[in-house]
């Protein structure tokens, strides 16, 4: 039983370094598969907890080119846009970087107004900032805020100043709010990335671009939207009608789970801006092309559409994973796993150490059995152990990779089935040695003196 237990220590142990150190992304790529058909059953298995997202990205990256000659986005650029968009008579829309431009220009300020008023349900978003001074308020400047409200607003963040806010032309059908406060990275003390959801401006707790593209794209009312802080609730959330509850900070910020999807494209439909030209053409070899995309097309018509930039240059956010993404992509990770209910984090850190010291021990009791033995009750234990780890994820929404745990279980298996339980028995393995000719020589003599 000793060498066995050592065995399974030293391989287990190298599985565990090697996993964790990952010398090679492409070398553990099959563990991000495994890790990804592991959630996606736990959630499938989670009925009522998590439903698909209805957002789709629309990215202005490095291959869109202004329709003017500028080194910036113009009125005409996204006059054109929600041109492409319109054409699929979209439920909301909402435009991260704030319309706003020091020329002026009548022509397309006209142009960009037509747009925009086709559009049912627009959120806009202006630029402002917590500042120790407070700015002059604009009364053409106005934001929504909300009327039903619980528990200690001493917490929430505040904004005092507005930088930049969207021109008249733009607001016949938009609600304009505030998608960050000030250029402020958005991790927090502990290393969490947040995003604030409300704000306090006066005396009044502004929805965020987030909050308010939710809302309208739901089309619902401000007054159906309720903020719940301490001390009247246990923990800060916000109730959107009975459709949603988001767990927020005290401060009304939002932590993103980082950890909700391995592969983030799976979850929402993205589309370059440059491709929504493709949508409407009448050339065979276009069509082509846009056979592809269909799907994403498709998802004009009934998802909530965020437009931003994600420029190289704007993708300045640095993940835990040390993936760098632009304040838009994180918008939209946030808006998806809001509307999906993917409030899932991995387990604390102690846990998954617990659960290979829990598998150790299976280790030692098993290889107390013959080899047959371990086979059949390790299996079963293995089936047993990931099946209550699936309903802890249905419960809390926790879950851990389990591809180390899942090796552990064949390492365990396959050392108790190879390996008898004592040394001694290893002789039992190899085949009956031959008796030597001089044994064999004597039994021939004393059969021949046999006198019968």
């Amino acid at each position: 039983m000793k060498y066995r237990i050592i065995t399974f220590l030293v391989l287990g142990i190298a599985l565990i370094f090697l996993a964790q150190s990952k010398p090679g992304q492409s070398d553990w790529a099959f563990t991000e598969t495994i890790n990804q058909h592991w959630l996606n059953f736990c959630i499938a298995n989670s009925p009522g907890r998590i439903t698909d997202a209805e957002i789709t990205l629309v990215k202005i990256d490095d291959n869109y080119e202004s329709a003017l000659p500028s080194d910036h986005l113009t009125r005409l650029d996204y006059a054109v846009i929600l041109a492409n968009i319109e054409k699929f008579k979209p439920r909301s829309v909402a435009i991260l970087p704030p319309l706003k431009w020091k020329e002026g220009n009548v022509i397309n300020e006209k142009i960009l107004q037509s747009q925009c008023s086709k559009i049912p349900a627009l959120t806009l978003t202006a630029e402002v900032e917590n500042s120790p001074v407070a700015g002059k308020q604009n009364v053409d400047e106005k934001y929504q805020a909300l009327t039903h409200i619980e528990g200690d607003l001493s917490k929430i963040t505040p904004f005092t100043r507005t930088l930049a806010y969207p021109e008249k032309s733009t607001l016949k059908h938009a609600k304009v709010t505030f998608a960050q406060i000030g250029l402020s990275d958005s991790v927090n003390q502990q290393g969490i990335h947040t995003l604030p959801l409300v704000a306090r401006h006066g005396d009044d707790i502004v929805p965020s671009f987030i909050l308010m593209a939710i809302i309208q794209h739901e089309k619902l009312k401000l007054s159906e939207v309720t903020l719940q802080l301490p001390p009247a609730v246990s923990k800060a959330q916000i109730l959107i009608a009975d459709k949603y509850t988001i767990p927020i900070d005290v401060q009304g910020h939002f932590k993103v789970y980082q950890d909700a999807m391995t592969s983030w494209e799976d979850l929402y439909k993205t589309i370059a801006a440059t491709d929504l030209t493709l949508a409407h053409t009448e050339s065979s070899e276009v069509k082509e092309l846009q056979q592809d995309l269909e799907d994403d097309f498709n998802s004009l018509t009934n998802n909530l559409i965020v437009i931003g930039l994600d420029k190289a240059q704007d993708q300045h956010i640095t993940l835990n994973n040390e993936e760098k993404i632009s304040l838009t992509e994180l918008v939209a990770r946030t808006i998806a796993t809001i509307q999906s209910g993917r409030f899932i984090e991995q387990w604390p850190p102690l846990w998954r150490p617990l659960s290979f010291a829990l598998i150790l021990l299976f280790a030692i009791k098993l290889y107390q059995l013959k080899r047959r033995q371990v086979l059949i009750w390790g299996s079963l234990i293995a089936f047993f152990y990931f099946i209550a780890c699936a309903m802890l994820f249905s419960s809390t929404l926790l879950w851990t990779p389990p591809f180390i745990s899942m090796a552990l279980f064949v390492i365990l298996i396959s050392v108790g089935t190879i390996l008898p339980y004592r040394l001694q028995d290893a002789a039992n393995i190899s085949p009956t040695a031959p008796q030597p000719p001089s044994s064999n020589l004597k039994n021939n003599e004393s059969s021949s003196n046999d006198p019968s």
